[in-house]
């Protein structure tokens, strides 16, 4: 789309070399032992039936796919999200470019919200995010989620990927499928790996290297251990080195990505105690820590008649201000005369554990577990400021000169608080499988979860120093005069902090309890199962699920299908988060507080709580897997329809300076999380599969395609709503365009692999939808639709693998947003904030890895 007919020809050519290169390479030691070769064995999995421990993928009732080390290994990635984005096409894991959480991509399945999705480690929950995403205009806007990025890749034996509503199985967040990650058990292998790449003159450096390492211990068990580091320095899509400049549109925004360096460590074991008696454990401990670009602020605004040089204030500029300069709302213009552009410093970490029994007695497979999760959200400010603190002392001080100002300005940066998020998780689970066909599972889970803002420096939240309380919205002056919100905005510029009153209101725990049954039966000409799961949460009450699936084998032809009820409890992200937040707007940016469940404001809007969101899900789907096809030909074809009720949305932006709960708060602009739309979401998934002899070698290709459609059946406009308010106040507009159009409504792949001895080629094309987004809440966008293309090649002599890669040939970019769009007039800002395949455009990079026992 970018790129002239030259730029691929010449791409062309040095692929042409590098395989040539690479195919001499491999004829030389073509008897060499082959490695990590693609493979059609039949497919084993987990998960889609609690009752049956294993089972072939084609022999389910739901579909499900499973993925292993080598289809991640040869993605090119290193983030386990972005690797899966290209091998599951019902998969979406768009890439924030900018902005809060930028470290923070949300996964999500057959298009609906990210946590939606329920994602378990060996098949236990696994804990989800501290983040919300609170963003205008990014995908899975006010929701959470679970954070990929915190799993090292290398850790990874498979990855299972359940494609249909499984909340009476799993419980709450299944609504969308289940990911399962099971990771490796190898007690006496190792492997260490060696990653660097680069997107030329658009940055984007990638640097890593991981270790996975296995041994035995007793009598058949096993220790296998996975460390990784990666770093990742920012794109640069936007141009420019920041700082004021005549032409500046093309020089406010830097970094059109986030950088980042991230350390993590996972750990997996089991360790028979005798026959009938095993122990396990795995868990592991991240911290990613990055930085992202906020949106530029601008210079300062004066009154007319006020004098100070036909271009603006400059680096000389000393003139003393009369008291009735007007600040700019976001800026003290004597620290920052040029405007300036904030940063989020931003901290991820993340732990977990699990260890548990299992246990064979009197035909039943007891599994006793005990999990814990927590993950941190801290994050901080720099190249900031608090425009309300040099504004305050500028009400104290009429007369003060710009020495003294920029003296009393208050810090650049500082810490802004953290998020933290646990959860300690218990279950029992039996299983027994019966002669007659017959297979029963049920269990028991206990959980509790434990939500909570820490507050950050005075500076990051006050409203002028020493502040007047600990939340307010406005810099006050000694004599009691409010100083107007349009001169000054209270908190750190980029992502104001959590104050103590934030901290104090957000402070929550909730446990639940649930209990299932699963029964399978294989009948002479079907299989049939069905699940009932109750589950009861101490904050939003009980919800029971029920599921029924049905099988009928044809020869190589099965039919399949299933009906099933789920629900999602609202998570605490959404009950308790609670801020002062910049949102972007047509007029620039707007300062709101969102309040939390229960919060005088929230009702004030006619939100007392918030309720179950439920989901009725129905799919229908045909599978062609012969035993004995010549070409391991394997084809499925799946319709589904997953309808939602009550769906927990974040509000936009209400004016309400007028009403008492507001001015009791000296907000003007309100946000709140309520129960507010019904969907509809219903598609079909493709899948192909066949491998065959090829120029000596083997060749493995694979297929998958995609289509979705999300819609809005019915609007809830709550009961208490305030007189003169419709729906589209409270989530209209871009908010309802975002959740039916904001992800891809199709995806496909093509994979093909081709290995011979000790050398081997990937190909693979990804397809990605058109989508609408609205950046920051500034404008709509419609994004083209795009395809990437990816080519590697591998050598391998003895232990020793050597890999070269391009991701994205033809170096595909998203649609570039037009000079007359606002983000681009207000910040600088080229392309979409959030896409699915990101900014990097054309990619290279190379890998090294040593095996070793």
């Amino acid at each position: 789309m970018r790129n002239s007919p030259s730029v691929r020809h010449l791409t062309a050519v040095i692929l042409a070399g590098i395989s040539l290169g690479l195919c001499q390479a491999a004829s030389a030691q073509a008897d060499a032992e082959d490695t990590n070769e693609p493979v059609v064995d039949e497919v084993i999995v987990t998960v889609g039936s609690r009752a049956r421990d294993e089972i072939r993928s084609e022999e389910l009732a739901v579909p499900a796919d499973v993925y292993g080390e080598f289809d991640f290994e040869s993605s090119g990635e290193q983030d386990l999200g972005a690797a899966l984005s290209k091998l599951a096409p019902s998969f979406n894991y768009s890439r924030n470019s900018i902005g809060d959480g930028g470290l923070l991509n949300p996964a999500t399945l057959r298009g609906m919200s990210p946590d939606q999705t329920l994602v378990l480690i060996n098949g236990k929950r696994r804990h989800g995010m501290a983040w919300l995403r609170v963003l205008d205009g990014v995908i899975g806007w006010g929701t959470g989620g679970t954070d990929l990025r915190a799993i090292p890749m290398a850790a990874v034996g498979r990855v299972e990927v359940l494609r249909d509503g499984a909340a009476a199985q799993y419980g709450s967040d299944a609504i969308a499928g289940v990911i399962n990650i099971v990771l490796k058990e190898d007690a006496d292998s190792g492997e260490l790996t060696l990653y660097g790449g680069t997107a030329g003159g658009a940055g984007g450096d990638r640097l890593g290297t991981t270790v996975t390492s296995g041994f035995a211990i007793g009598d058949g068990g096993f220790v296998h251990i996975t460390g990784e580091w990666h770093d990742e320095q920012p794109l640069l899509r936007n141009g420019g080195n920041g700082g004021f400049d005549p032409n500046y549109q093309d020089r406010l925004i830097v970094d059109s990505s986030p950088e980042h360096e991230n350390r993590a460590a996972f750990i997996n074991a089991a360790l028979p105690v005798s026959d009938t008696l095993e122990l396990y454990a795995f868990g592991g401990a991240s911290r990613r820590e990055g930085r992202s670009s906020g949106a530029y602020r601008f210079r300062y605004q004066y009154w007319e008649g006020v004098q100070t040089g036909a271009g603006g204030p400059g680096p000389g500029w000393d003139v003393i201000l009369p008291a009735a300069v007007n600040f700019h709302n976001r800026n003290a213009h004597p620290v920052y005369p040029q405007g300036f552009l904030p940063y989020e410093e931003s901290r991820i970490e993340d732990r977990s554990l699990v260890f548990g029994a299992r246990r064979e007695t009197a035909g039943w497979a007891l599994d006793f577990s005990a999990a814990y999760g927590w993950n941190e959200f801290k994050f901080a400010v720099s190249n900031s400021i608090n425009a309300s603190v040099a504004a305050q002392y500028l009400a104290d001080n009429p007369m003060a000169g710009v020495a003294e100002i920029m003296g009393n300005a208050g810090p650049r940066s500082g810490d802004s608080g953290a998020i933290e998020f646990d959860q300690l998780t218990f279950n029992f689970d039996a299983r027994r499988e019966f002669d007659n066909g017959m297979a029963l599972a049920a269990g028991l889970e206990h959980r509790r979860e434990s939500y909570q803002q820490r507050a950050g420096d005075e500076a990051s939240w006050s409203c002028g120093l020493p502040h007047v309380d600990d939340f307010g919205a406005f810099a006050v002056a000694p004599d009691g005069t409010p100083i107007d919100g349009a001169v000054a905005a209270c908190g750190f510029q980029g992502y104001p902090g959590y104050s103590p009153r934030n901290e104090r209101m957000s402070d929550d725990s909730r446990s639940s309890q649930a209990a299932y049954v699963d029964v399978a039966a294989e009948l002479s000409w079907l299989s049939v199962s069905a699940a009932l799961r109750a589950e009861n949460y101490s904050d939003a009450g009980a919800q029971s699920t029920g599921r029924v699936a049905v099988r009928v084998p044809l020869g190589d032809v099965a039919l399949r299908g299933a009906f099933s009820t789920g629900f999602r409890a609202p998570s605490l992200s959404q009950r308790r988060f609670n801020s002062v937040v910049f949102v972007g707007s047509e007029e620039g940016l707007t300062t709101t507080f969102v309040a939390n469940e229960g919060h005088a404001i929230a009702r004030a809007f006619g939100v007392d709580a918030l309720e179950h969101e439920t989901a009725e899900n129905v799919s229908a789907g045909i599978v062609y897997a012969p035993a004995d096809h010549p070409l391991g030909l394997r084809l499925a074809a799946d319709f589904y329809r997953t309808n939602i009720d009550d769906r927990v949305v974040r509000s936009l932006g209400i004016g309400c300076a007028t009403m008492a709960a507001c001015a009791n708060e000296n907000v003007a602009t309100a946000a709140f999380f309520f129960n507010g739309v019904n969907t509809r979401t219903q598609g079909v998934d493709l899948t192909a599969q066949l491998s065959f002899p090829a120029a000596g070698g083997s060749l493995l290709v694979t297929a998958g395609a995609h289509s979705n459609k999300t819609e809005i059946e019915k609007t809830m406009l709550p009961s208490g709503a305030p007189a003169g308010l419709a729906f589209a106040n409270y989530f209209g507009g871009w908010a309802e365009e975002l959740l039916e159009r904001g992800q891809p409504r199709r995806q496909a792949n093509l994979t093909v692999d081709w290995t011979r001895g000790g050398f081997g080629l990937t190909a693979r094309a990804n397809h990605y939808g058109e989508t609408i987004q609205h950046p920051i809440d500034t404008g709509r966008v419609e994004v083209d639709a795009g395809t990437t293309v990816d080519l590697e090649g591998r050598a391998t002599a003895g232990a020793v693998q050597a890999t070269v890669g391009i991701d994205n040939v033809f170096d595909e970019l998203p649609t570039e947003l037009a000079k007359t769009h606002l983000s681009n007039i207000l910040w600088g800002i080229r392309y979409p904030n959030d896409t699915p395949f990101g900014l990097a455009g054309r990619f290279v990079y190379v890998r090294l890895s040593y095996a070793f026992d």
